[in-house]
């Protein structure tokens, strides 16, 4: 049994190391000092997941480019089940550019475009599956979005659970659509800007209110280096953050959330599944690079021994 189902349009990242900080304005010139192609965007959170002894499965199709075999290359090295994943050789397999400042703030320039390849097997992969992940990214396109609902739908009727994320791109739904796809999800993620967009509310406690007026679901507002609060049910609790030199902030929500999925579906207490997923992010934040570079199982643990709140090593592939 798979631990989740990720059903997203593959893609590669491009992170573009920039001297100074942002902004960036037209016609400015700026010394970079790399720039790094790794398989990006979903494969942040599927081989965090793995590094961690998870196993989460891309559903999704790459073009038959250096792209897609990057992709491909860089599951296939890490162990994933990569069984729902196709090759549509007239794909341009989709690359988001990320430029990254000094000090390791980032934006997106995203190709939203893809593919899912045929969804002919997509009953039976939510079927072998405990979870699966939403993110408001799949939710941009028509296409894409019938294609989520669909699995929302599968995953409602064989009784599995459903994480969103709803990311940057939610709030481009009618506030009818955000209420439906938030009313049917059991946890829900999303970080202080997108709280902020949804409810109004500028503070992670007031924000997680509002969205109680929204949703049933477990709420988890991630505010960076300061760690998270949870509301479960009507109660609020903050887990503090771990404080890191900031490299690169990209990817770590997405890391944070392969902590969170593992700890959540093993039934772990909050707490310590609210620690695992802090300490994966602020690994992430910590180094270089995301895809491939996420943090290894003993980079997170190495700041999780920090504290003694953890007690779960055990259960790690250490």
């Amino acid at each position: 049994m798979l631990d989740s189902l990720y059903l997203a349009y593959p893609l590669v990242d491009l992170s573009v190391r920039f001297e100074g900080r942002f902004p960036l304005r037209a016609g400015e010139s700026r010394v970079v000092s790399d720039v790094r192609a790794v398989a990006g965007g979903s494969a942040n959170t599927i081989l965090m997941a793995a590094r961690l002894g998870g196993r989460i499965a891309p559903y999704g199709a790459v073009g038959s480019d250096l792209f897609g075999r990057l992709i491909l290359d860089t599951y296939t090295d890490e162990g994933i089940v990569a069984d729902y994943l196709s090759v549509v050789p007239e794909l341009e397999t989709p690359k988001v550019i990320i430029p990254l400042d000094a000090d390791g703030e980032h934006g997106f320039l995203s190709m939203v475009s893809g593919s899912y390849g045929p969804l002919d097997r997509l009953e039976q992969a939510v079927k072998r599956s405990r979870s699966i992940i939403v993110t408001g990214y799949q939710l941009y396109e028509r296409a894409s979005r019938e294609a989520a609902r669909r699995e929302m739908m599968l995953a409602r009727e064989h009784h599995r659970k459903i994480f969103l994320d709803p990311g940057p791109l939610f709030m481009a739904l009618s506030p009818e659509e955000r209420r439906a796809l938030l009313a049917q999800a059991d946890v829900v993620l999303c970080n202080e800007s997108e709280a902020q967009a949804l409810t109004g509310e500028s503070v992670s406690e007031a924000a997680a209110r509002q969205m109680r007026q929204m949703t049933d679901a477990l709420l988890v507002l991630k505010a960076g280096a300061e760690g998270c609060c949870t509301l479960d049910g009507g109660k609020l609790r903050w887990f503090p953050g771990f404080s890191v030199e900031c490299v690169d902030t990209t990817g770590a929500g997405d890391v944070f959330l392969a902590g969170f999925l593992l700890g959540y579906l093993r039934g772990w207490p909050l707490e310590e599944t609210m620690e695992l997923a802090n300490a994966a992010g602020a690994a992430t934040a910590a180094k270089l690079g995301c895809g491939s570079d996420v943090p290894t199982a003993q980079e997170v643990v190495s700041l999780l021994r920090r504290r003694e709140t953890f007690t779960r090593y055990g259960e790690l592939p250490l």
